[in-house]
């Protein structure tokens, strides 16, 4: 009984492992399909870009550009793991400023992309409607 009981839990084990997929960086299907490339590059609708790995399944950062007066602020995020609509991952403006989280929650009504942002640094709080790109 006690062989079996041990066996019972390898199996449990290795089944929780394989039911526990790896989505560390998977982009909601429906944003992808439609577009990687999103928005006017105004300070209300930025250019959003979703950088996909050479198979294109796997989300690797974003791209974040608005504009702020007459020039551009440009803002790299590094995905580190993404569930169903949210993306989780870092990002900082160069090189002298600090790493900030973030979090982005997508959500889609064709053809409007809403991103909502929370986290920390000078994206935190901000909240973009985006439309794809025509080009």
């Amino acid at each position: 009984m006690r062989k079996k009981g041990i066996v019972l839990l390898l199996i449990l084990g290795v089944l929780l492992l394989v039911g526990c997929e790896n989505e560390v960086t998977r982009i909601p299907p429906e944003v992808c399909k439609t577009a990687t490339e999103w928005g006017e590059g105004t300070s209300e609708a930025p250019y959003i870009s979703f950088l996909l790995d050479g198979d294109e399944s796997t989300l690797e950062t974003m791209d974040i550009f608005k504009k702020v007066g007459d020039s551009f602020e440009g803002y790299y995020v590094t995905v580190l793991s993404t569930k169903g609509n949210t993306i989780k991952g870092t990002y900082h403006t160069d090189d002298e400023n600090p790493k900030y989280d973030i979090t982005l929650t997508l959500s889609y009504s064709p053809p409007e992309l809403t991103v909502k942002i929370t986290g920390k640094g000078p994206l935190a709080g901000q909240k973009f409607v985006v439309e794809p790109r025509p080009d």
